[in-house]
């Protein structure tokens, strides 16, 4: 008779309790957040016009967003519906460039502020753009206060306001300065931005940049003060 050897049945393995889901560590949303890597240039000097606004902006922007909690960011909370074309949507965006170009002439105004008190001070040229610069802010001030009616009127301030500055950039006489390099920027944004609001305003989607920016009209209007 053979016999037959019978294993004992292994014990069975211990069970591993479910982890709590309040102990998981919860990923951030910030986590795959455009803005979070890359570093930012370490010479300030080094970059242009456009780099510095932009540079500027990334660190602006990583500052306030690690200043709030989650719950109070705009990028992660839900969009709201707007109406995306149309004039009045138009106009928002008018008004947000015109935001956009104060910036840049606040710039152009510190930058004059640190040359007044250099031992040179200002010559007769740079003593102009700092008076058109002040007079220029006023009115956008004034505009973002009390904003025109209508579209076509907040356009033909606009253009009055790019007329002025295109005026700046071309007769300052100094083209290598970082004055000069600065206006230049400021009127490439005055011929540039209308675009945007074109582009709601024709409920058409934005798929290219224009081959050309549209002159500014010429109004009848002098550049002279007037009395």
């Amino acid at each position: 008779m053979s016999c037959t050897k019978i294993n004992a049945a292994p014990e069975a393995a211990q069970a591993k309790p479910c982890p709590n889901p309040s102990t998981k560590a919860q990923a951030s949303a910030c986590d795959t957040c455009a803005h979070r890597d890359g570093s930012l240039p370490g010479d300030w000097h080094a970059l242009d016009f456009f780099d510095r606004r932009a540079v500027a902006g990334q660190a602006m922007h990583r500052l306030e967003c690690t200043a709030v909690p989650d719950a109070r960011k705009p990028c992660l909370k839900k969009p709201q519906t707007v109406v995306p074309f149309g004039e009045d949507a138009a106009k928002t965006v008018a008004l947000q460039c015109l935001a956009t170009v104060q910036d840049s002439l606040r710039w152009i105004d510190g930058l004059l502020a640190r040359m007044c008190v250099t031992e040179r001070g200002l010559d007769e040229e740079e003593a102009a753009v700092d008076l058109l610069t002040e007079m220029a802010l006023e009115q956008i001030q004034h505009l973002r206060a009390h904003p025109p009616q209508t579209l076509p009127d907040l356009e033909h301030q606009w253009f009055r306001l790019a007329a002025l500055v295109q005026m700046m950039a071309a007769n300052y006489p100094h083209q290598d300065s970082a004055l000069s390099r600065c206006l230049n920027g400021v009127a490439v944004e005055f011929k540039v931005l209308p675009a945007l609001w074109e582009t709601v305003l024709s409920g058409q989607a934005c798929e290219a940049p224009r081959q050309a920016p549209a002159k500014c009209p010429d109004d009848g209007h002098s550049l002279k003060a007037e009395g």
